[in-house]
């Protein structure tokens, strides 16, 4: 969703600290508004993303490797009549140059799934309305993206976004503290809406309050989920949580952390979440360390359905849904800033590992290791990455490889 320019102003400034190295800088350069004191005239403002991305699945036992070869094309145009309403039209259309019997997700024989399908459909169809500076109300099908994503997300990792018909709320409170909340009645899903499970039928609610303080922000938040896919599978619970996110700059050192706690009502279960988190940068490089536990009550996992899944819990992908024994996942990441390469700008080289263990019995579930290196070339933005994940308990030892190229006009 998008909220008056003081709101997203307010959204910024509590956007303070993530446990990945960069990410809060990152955050605060896309929400903070350019012309926050600027009154909007009436004006029609066309947008396309792009994005072409070849991806390579491979896992041990499941035949021949997959591949995918897709180009998205994201057209927008949004019509600001008047300093409090606005209306967006977004359209996404995905070809897919490869063969369809190359790719697990379509042709389930093959290997690995790539949920990346031909797709033409609406994307987004919005109508805002900002009563006042503090106050903005959303209408239609939109994006909602609340905190890191690790509950309510776009998904915008892979090539068909996340959207949700919804009406949602942004209120700027006293202390710069901020109220999101919304009603969600439909969910289009990164499958497609033409593809099984490709769309939740939805009768959801959720709140997020974000506060701030010295040197950080507190959020409190509620999501009341029920969610059905029309394929026979149903997902109900209800999930209130606190997240304390802060930063300091020490000398030369910008240090990040993150503590989170949650419970959720899955029928009679309760399973519970909690994630740890710190990073430091100096200079050029950084280092992340994170720890996160999805529990489970009596074989009912903690479960995130609307989630960003692909930036937690490794890259491979192997836990888009929680084992029932949950997981407990140890991460560390690396990243170098490298700066300049010939004519090529912006390069960073990161490195990750994951190990995972079940949250309840003994044993390992498995281990990943990843690397991305990415940069930008003529406005265009450049990544090739990959990860490994060798099993011990859960899943195959499997590889996935990445190359994306992205431009927006």
């Amino acid at each position: 969703m998008t909220a008056p320019a003081s709101i997203r102003f307010a959204i910024g400034t509590l956007a303070l600290a993530l446990p990945t190295p960069g990410a809060a800088q990152e955050i605060m350069h896309e929400v903070l508004p350019t012309d926050a004191a600027a009154p909007r005239q009436a004006r029609a403002t066309l947008r396309v993303e792009t994005r072409a991305r070849y991806e390579f699945a491979e896992a041990a036992g499941a035949g021949a490797a997959s591949e995918a070869l897709t180009i998205r094309i994201r057209p927008s145009l949004e019509f600001t009549a008047s300093p409090q309403i606005n209306i967006l039209g977004e359209v996404e259309a995905i070809a897919t140059l490869l063969p369809d019997r190359r790719n697990g997700f379509l042709n389930p024989a093959r290997g690995p799934a790539i949920a990346d399908a031909r797709t033409l459909e609406l994307n987004r169809l919005q109508i805002e309305w900002a009563p006042s500076e503090a106050i903005g109300l959303t209408l239609g099908r939109q994006r909602i993206s609340l905190d890191d994503e690790r509950f309510i997300g776009t998904v915008d990792f892979r090539q068909n976004q996340q959207t949700y018909d919804a009406l949602s709320a942004a209120w700027q409170l006293p202390g710069r503290a901020v109220l999101q909340a919304g009603y969600i009645w439909r969910v289009g899903r990164i499958l497609g809406a033409d593809q099984p499970g490709g769309v939740f039928d939805s009768d959801s609610f959720y709140a997020n309050l974000a506060v701030p303080v010295p040197g950080g922000q507190v959020s409190l938040y509620h999501y009341d989920l029920d969610l059905d896919d029309r394929i026979g599978s149903v997902v109900t619970s209800r999930t209130t949580g606190v997240a304390w996110r802060g930063r300091a700059f020490p000398s030369d050192l910008s240090l990040f952390w993150e503590l989170a706690y949650a419970r959720q009502h899955s029928g009679s279960r309760t399973p519970e979440y909690w994630r740890a988190g710190a990073s430091v940068e100096r200079g050029e490089l950084g280092f992340a360390l994170r720890a996160e536990r999805l529990g489970s009550d009596d074989g009912t996992a903690f479960q995130t359905p609307l989630a960003t899944l692909h930036r937690f819990q490794g890259a491979a992908d192997l836990f888009l849904e929680t084992p029932a024994q949950g997981i407990t996942d140890i991460e560390a990441r690396a990243t170098w800033r490298i700066g300049s390469l010939g004519p090529a700008r912006a390069a960073l080289l990161a490195i990750q590992f994951n190990r995972f263990d079940p949250a309840s019995g003994s044993g390992r579930l498995g281990e990943e290791w990843g690397a991305e290196l990415a940069t930008t070339l003529v406005d265009t933005r450049l990544s090739l990455a990959a990860a490994h994940y060798r099993a011990a308990s859960f899943g195959a030892d499997t590889t996935r490889v990445w190359i994306t190229a992205s431009r927006d006009f």
